[in-house]
């Protein structure tokens, strides 16, 4: 009777804590909405009903191939560069066992199911020591994957686990998938508030890159013209570098207009693995002063891409002394390209490049402000450079996303569309006058004299008026012109 009444009572107490575990974590669904700290939440309450030597969480984004991995428990062994690429495929034979039969897959009990999945998936398995796939469920949905190790002296859970984790699974399926869907609605506000903010750095940079550049086009112009009676000798030397300080300037404020200006892109089909080996050379000596150690991935029969040569050289510049600046005791650059094979949405073949530095990463609150426009942790610079490279990359169809952890590195990836022909390179016609008339509309009297002269210089007639109204004046004059050049700004 006495060990009938303790076993009674062990069952008791078991059933308890059962309760408390799931009571605890059905309240803290009510009051959390962000996905980190649910899966957090959801990790704790599992290490509290099973013995786990390790753990890892993987959700699936509704617009990902695969399911990504988030929370993660005893694995910090495990770099940052590998911890990024441990990914399940959406479609893979995992996922659509899980998602057929439903219940926790015991893997020493099922080792058919090893034998059956994809390689990387085994390999996958293996690396982090699984015993035990939680899926977690919607109705026909499967939202996420829970993979975990156990104590080397632990049992697998019994029949009473098996059915607390099962029930645990359903209330984390929910919460996953509300949480999952709050992010991608704060995603779009995000992106909602940069495009408003884009909207007034447009007007702002609109207004002052005509202030800016109509004395700096007056400036250059009367240099060039006068640059040309000057001698071969010191003078001429000096206008020359003085041209190169207004062409300074002037790229600042393309840099500038470069944010909100439309743009048209004419792909060329470009080599990814020759255009990211021509960026490496232009730091590499930088890349040596620093003690940092480039470290080269390059996939086998990669395609050609689709992008903008100066573009794309300017976008992995950007990334790369981005990663130098972020280790300047010395540090290793991880440089990859691999192509994604058809797992890219809406488009049969992709390439991805990959930037991991091991620096001093960025704080958790600033990542989703860095591609913001004047935003900046440096003492030096602007603020642009990563703002104008995720522009570059929406210019070019892809996408761009970093990951990093404080003390550890950042990894920057980017995607460009893959397998596009060359186009034939626009030949261009020559000047030719042969006495055609030239109207100049323009209020800035040195632009208008400069332009005036070259034209005439070409052989045409020109006629040049301050403003609209002394333009419209000549045409009343029924004087015919063969083309006008006007400013696209003045007072009138």
């Amino acid at each position: 009777m006495l060990l009938v009444s303790s076993l009674w009572g062990g069952a008791r107490r078991r059933r308890r804590f059962f309760r408390r575990v799931l009571r605890e974590f059905n309240r803290a669904l009510l009051l959390i909405q962000d996905r980190p700290a649910l899966e957090a939440a959801f990790s704790a309450r599992v290490r509290e009903l099973v013995p786990v030597r390790s753990l890892a969480f993987f959700h699936l984004r509704p617009e990902s191939d695969h399911f990504r991995l988030g929370y993660t428990f005893g694995v910090e062994d495990v770099t940052l560069s590998t911890l990024s690429d441990l990914r399940i495929a959406r479609r893979g034979r995992l996922a659509r066992w899980l998602l057929v039969n439903e219940p926790h897959l015991f893997l020493p009990l099922a080792p058919e199911v090893l034998e059956h999945v994809e390689p990387e998936a085994r390999e996958l398995l293996e690396r982090l020591g699984a015993q035990v796939c939680m899926p977690l469920m919607t109705p026909g949905k499967l939202n996420g994957i829970v993979l975990l190790a156990l104590e080397s002296t632990a049992r697998l859970p019994g029949k009473e686990e098996r059915e607390v984790l099962e029930l645990l699974a359903q209330q984390g399926a929910l919460g996953l998938e509300n949480a999952l869907l709050y992010e991608q609605q704060r995603g779009r506000l995000q992106r909602l508030h940069r495009a408003e903010r884009l909207a007034a750095v447009g007007q702002l940079a609109a207004g002052a890159a005509h202030e800016i550049r109509n004395p700096l086009t007056a400036i250059r112009s009367t240099m060039q013209y006068l640059a040309e009676n000057l001698p071969e000798d010191g003078q001429r030397e000096m206008v020359d570098e003085l041209l190169g300080e207004v062409d300074r300037i002037n790229e600042t404020v393309n840099h500038l207009l470069q944010l909100t200006r439309e743009e048209s892109f004419e792909p060329k089909a470009l080599e990814p693995v020759r255009m990211v080996d021509q960026s490496v050379s232009l730091i590499e000596a930088q890349a040596e002063r620093q003690e940092v150690a480039i470290r080269r991935q390059y996939g086998e029969q990669l395609p050609t891409i689709q992008g903008d040569s100066d573009q794309l050289r300017q976008l992995l510049l950007n990334l790369l002394l981005n990663a130098l600046q972020a280790m300047p005791d010395g540090g290793e650059l991880t440089l990859r390209i691999e192509s994604l094979n058809g797992t890219h949405p809406g488009s049969a073949e992709w390439v991805q490049i990959v930037l991991a530095d091991t620096g001093t990463g960025i704080p958790a609150e600033e990542l989703e402000k860095i591609f913001d426009p004047f935003y900046t942790t440096k003492t030096e610079g602007t603020g642009l450079g990563l703002a104008i490279s995720k522009r570059l990359v929406t210019l070019m169809g892809g996408t761009i996303s970093v990951k990093s952890i404080l003390g550890q590195g950042t990894t920057f990836r980017f995607t460009i569309q893959g397998r596009v022909p060359a186009t034939e390179p626009r030949r261009r016609r020559p000047v030719r006058a042969d006495g055609r008339r030239a109207l100049v509309v323009d209020d800035n009297a040195t632009n208008r004299r400069v332009l005036c002269s070259q034209l005439e210089k070409w052989g045409f007639e020109v006629r040049g008026t301050p403003g609209a109204a002394q333009a419209l004046a000549v045409l009343d004059e029924q004087r015919s012109f063969d083309f006008a050049i006007l400013d696209f700004h003045m007072p009138d």
